[in-house]
């Protein structure tokens, strides 16, 4: 119990740091694309807005993994498990876009940036869904990419073992033989000696 809230604590601790960082990479793309434009906006906006939209999306990472091992897109049954990965991408990306406008109003006024306006938002869910629709389709090339790699790592690793007991077998076998024609008396010297 403990070794697995463990992994779960250290795979939540990972998560968050991926999307820290991805927010911030995002985060200076963006700032200094308003520098290099000449526009003079507080960091604080941006920052925000690429924390939040960050870890919303993160959030549903481990829903997607759980998806596509459960329903893996594949070559056969990926047309029977696509519609449920597009039920999850819509629901995730409504959520996501949903929790960018709420921790964003919440957020602007305790940093002092005034209120914020997300816009129209029945626009906004459309504008935000093919980002979020091309972060899916990664999130799940790469799970499988990993999974594949990780099923040719241990199968590697079990035909080496194989190899290796077979090996070992085979000169346990030797060994044993060796050692009951040296019980014989004279062993391979002998058979040697008489052939002279």
């Amino acid at each position: 119990m403990l070794i697995h809230v463990t992994r779960r604590v250290r795979f939540a601790l990972l998560l968050f740091g991926f999307a820290t960082a991805f927010a911030l990479l995002e985060f200076s793309y963006r700032y200094l694309d308003l520098i290099a434009r000449g526009y003079h906006e507080s960091p604080l906006i941006t920052l925000i807005e690429e924390l939040t939209g960050a870890y919303g999306a993160f959030a549903w990472a481990p829903a997607v993994i759980w998806m596509t091992r459960r329903y893996p897109l594949e070559a056969h049954g990926w047309i029977r498990n696509l519609p449920r990965h597009a039920g999850l991408l819509i629901l995730a990306a409504a959520a996501s876009t949903s929790f960018m406008w709420a921790s964003r109003t919440i957020l602007f006024p305790l940093c002092g940036l005034g209120h914020y306006n997300y816009g129209a938002m029945p626009a906004r869910y459309f504008m935000e869904f093919p980002v979020q629709a091309m972060g899916y389709a990664i999130t799940v090339a790469l799970i499988q990419l990993y999974d594949r790699h990780t099923r040719a790592v241990q199968l590697e690793k079990s035909l080496a073992q194989a190899q290796l007991h077979k090996n070992g077998f085979a000169g346990q076998v030797l060994t044993g033989r060796l050692k009951i024609e040296g019980y014989g008396g004279c062993g391979h010297e002998c058979n040697s000696r008489s052939e002279i």
